[in-house]
């Protein structure tokens, strides 16, 4: 081949060198890649195209002047409300905060009920006493008031009425008014009475129903209760 020929091409490769050192300094400058200006293909003496080095440090496909940012793992979303969030299961046997253990129920001993004392009625007595015409006994029972007498206001007030006991026996209850006080009774109230009791033909008499006076007197203390109230 002559030297004419060889020219043309020879001219041509050294304009396409000219043309990829210019490439190069340019995207050395802009910081971009303007290979795919040229075409990218290699040229028709096919050599392939002429690319900038890459920089010590530097990755394959970036850019020259491009530094690398770090990726950082994006955070894992926040649970809402307790959402995700797992919970340890409370071991066999173990008690927790929303259920504790349910406690045994205490039975207790029913109480024994306390008796009511047993009042004394003296309502057989009587009538012994009665029939025998016994006095200067001292009774307790109980009656309903069948009659209200007038009081007698003779040397020491009395409070007189009459009292039917559960056996037919009727009684006169003679209450000092001037030592304990006035009983406010009305006809077919019960009242109980404790006093000494002093025979007639009628059924009796019960008195001194009400509080020994002076201390040389060793008569027992007598009284009337009515409606729960004690008169003495």
């Amino acid at each position: 081949m002559s030297e004419t020929k060889k020219k043309p091409t020879t001219l041509k490769g050294i304009l396409a060198v000219i043309g990829a050192g210019l490439v190069y300094l340019v995207s050395q400058v802009l910081g971009i890649d303007l290979s795919a200006l040229t075409g990218g293909s290699s040229g028709k003496d096919g050599n392939p195209p002429v690319t900038a080095p890459a920089e010590p440090g530097q990755k394959s496909g970036q850019k020259p002047g491009q530094k690398e940012v770090a990726r950082n793992d994006p955070a894992p979303p926040k649970a809402q409300d307790g959402a995700g969030l797992k919970t340890e299961k409370p071991k066999p046997g173990t008690p927790t905060a929303e259920k504790p253990a349910p406690k045994k129920p205490v039975v207790e001993e029913p109480k024994a009920e306390t008796p009511a004392p047993k009042q004394r009625d003296d309502t057989a007595l009587i009538r012994q006493l009665f029939n025998g015409m016994v006095s200067d006994r001292q009774v307790e029972a109980e009656g309903e008031i069948v009659h209200i007498l007038p009081d007698d206001t003779d040397e020491t007030p009395h409070q007189l009425f009459l009292v039917e006991l559960s056996n037919g026996i009727t009684l006169k209850i003679s209450h000092n008014t001037k030592v304990a006080p006035y009983v406010p009774i009305k006809k077919g109230d019960t009242i109980r009475f404790y006093g000494e009791y002093e025979y007639n033909s009628k059924g009796g008499v019960v008195h001194w129903t009400h509080r020994t006076q002076g201390t040389t007197n060793k008569h027992p203390h007598g009284w009337l209760l009515h409606k729960g109230k004690k008169y003495e």
